[in-house]
């Protein structure tokens, strides 16, 4: 089977904002449970650090779950951050998952341009933290003034 393109009109107006950041975390949480699913079904797969994979920004519209990443040697947030979430899932942290940082600019002209960065979100003994497998992977840079969600952005089955 050749790709699967899935096309979505997002970020038209500053008032669509929640709606599409909605729909990118449907879309994120899609791909963990892609990528869940396969580090089942391949047990002998690599952890994401040990594939020797590097950060590279592949743009919103190349989306690569763990064979694809692996195959490639390469990947970008949203890709490292739902492998190391399908990861610690499978390895029993129920709570892992894609987490969402954005950055809201104006683009000169009084209309917003929207900059996201996906980490993997972390929850155990009561406490809750972001890991940023990007930045273990080579990236070089953080958003500036990044404003984080709130800690129910997504809860899974909306």
């Amino acid at each position: 089977m050749s790709d699967i393109i899935l096309r979505c009109d997002l970020f038209r107006s500053p008032e669509d904002f929640k709606r599409s950041r909605d729909a990118l975390l449907y879309i994120l949480e899609a791909l963990t449970r892609i990528d869940q699913d396969y580090l089942r079904a391949y047990p002998g797969t690599p952890a994401l650090y040990a594939t020797g994979a590097i950060y590279r920004r592949t743009g919103p519209k190349e989306w690569f779950d763990v064979p694809t990443t692996i195959a490639e040697g390469w990947g970008d947030c949203k890709d490292f951050a739902c492998y190391r979430a399908a990861e610690l899932r499978n390895a029993g942290e129920s709570r892992a998952r894609p987490w969402l940082k954005h950055v809201v600019q104006d683009r000169g002209d009084g209309t917003p341009q929207y900059s996201f960065h996906v980490v993997t979100a972390r929850f155990s003994q009561g406490r809750a933290w972001l890991e940023d497998p990007s930045r273990v992977l080579g990236m070089g840079f953080d958003l500036p003034t990044v404003r984080e969600q709130e800690q129910d952005q997504y809860e899974g089955g909306r």
